[in-house]
């Protein structure tokens, strides 16, 4: 650790805590959705909403980031007994953030233009929210979705092994992770107290990771 030099560190797991507390607000804040699109007018309230725009935003630049914090993880944790588990969650994090980051744009501002558009009266923007709702913006961020599933699980085995860092930080961080597919897809009865429960578990967890790291230097 004595070849690390502490202020980019610092920099590193600030970028780390900011990204996790975005991501709290983000489920925390975010309204109930679905791409089920068979109550059309209710859908296209929720995606054409300042709130849903703002929310995805939120978590677009959670997500812009995370890679300082994956790679200040690496950083600390690369001459630790951990380093392999730690290279492999680095790969997979840093690789699902192009399809992810993809999706989530689609989501934040091509889902609320169309929904905007509707709302006004053309029903033809309709069509264009179904396409974007079940084109292959959806398979292609879920790709990136299971790779932050993976890339995180591989995280929180890299962290408990390492002994460097509070081990039940790194499961709740990860499963923040895991959870959130769970939290997007619920049915709109459940989906809030998932949201809540998924972003209290990857915020509190990134945010004690972030601060362990600062201040041990």
């Amino acid at each position: 650790m004595n070849t690390l030099n502490p202020t980019r560190i610092r920099w590193g797991a600030l970028a780390l805590g900011l990204s996790a507390l975005l991501f709290l607000a983000f489920q925390l804040f975010h309204p109930v959705s679905s791409l089920d699109l068979s109550r059309p007018d209710e859908a296209a309230r929720t995606f054409g909403s300042t709130v849903f725009v703002l929310t995805d935003s939120l978590l677009i630049v959670a997500f812009t980031l995370l890679p300082f914090g994956v790679l200040t993880l690496w950083a600390y944790l690369a001459n630790s007994k951990a380093e392999r588990w730690m290279f492999v969650a680095m790969i997979l994090l840093l690789a699902a953030l192009g399809p992810f980051q993809a999706f989530s744009g689609v989501g934040a501002f091509a889902f609320s233009a169309a929904s905007q558009v509707y709302l006004q009266g053309n029903e033809g923007a309709l069509e264009v929210l179904r396409a974007l709702t079940q084109g292959p913006s959806v398979p292609f961020g879920l790709f990136g979705v299971l790779l932050l599933v993976l890339g995180s699980i591989a995280l929180a085995i890299a962290i408990w092994r390492s002994e460097m860092l509070p081990k039940w930080a790194g499961v709740l961080y990860a499963l923040g992770f895991v959870l959130f597919i769970v939290a997007v897809s619920s049915p709109a009865s459940a989906q809030k107290l998932f949201r809540v429960v998924d972003g209290l578990s990857g915020g509190i967890g990134g945010i004690w990771l972030a601060w362990s790291i600062w201040r041990k230097l």
